[in-house]
């Protein structure tokens, strides 16, 4: 397994140390194996393309059950959201969504929401939970260069999650 080894010399009572720290580095290998992952999935897409592809790399890199992202826009003055999905690596939806009552619009209004299991408990009227039949749920918002939300991205899949720090 790859190591990361740190050493260093210390004196101590006239004489020389040597302190040596070995940390497993297997987890950051596969985080950043799965960002290059999901890199090189997406770099030749623009506009709606790069969504599409963004979410099937996503599912496909956390081999998670499924992986979305809704854009948020405004038409007169009210918001609209528009998802796109994907299901084990596919696209299987895109459209207008109603986020009310539900863990994606509970992330937009609060930041990044994470539940690691019995997420339907919290949201039990979640249309997007309950066609996933997700126990699982991670999203953050995304926001432009002046810090307003003009999107969410998320993952949820049928089983709980261990550890959120992959899907983070």
């Amino acid at each position: 397994f790859p190591v990361e080894l740190s050493v260093s010399a210390v004196s101590w009572g006239g004489s020389r140390y040597f302190v040596a720290i070995i940390r497993d580095i297997t987890e950051r290998h596969r985080h950043e194996e799965t960002l290059k992952n999901i890199g090189l999935g997406v770099s030749a897409a623009t506009g709606e393309e790069f969504v599409k592809s963004l979410v099937i790399q996503l599912s496909r890199a956390l081999q998670l059950d499924g992986a979305f992202v809704i854009e948020v826009s405004r038409e007169a003055d009210k918001a609209v959201h528009t998802m796109t999905i994907a299901e084990q690596e596919q696209i299987c939806g895109s459209g207008p969504c109603d986020l009310t009552g539900t863990a994606a619009g509970e992330a937009l209004a609060s930041g990044f929401q994470a539940y690691l299991s019995n997420v339907q408990q919290h949201f039990p009227a979640d249309w997007l939970l309950a066609a996933f039949g997700a126990e699982c749920f991670v999203a953050m918002p995304l926001v432009d260069h002046l810090v307003h939300i003009i999107g969410l991205m998320g993952v949820l899949d049928h089983r709980s999650l261990d550890n959120a720090q992959i899907v983070e």
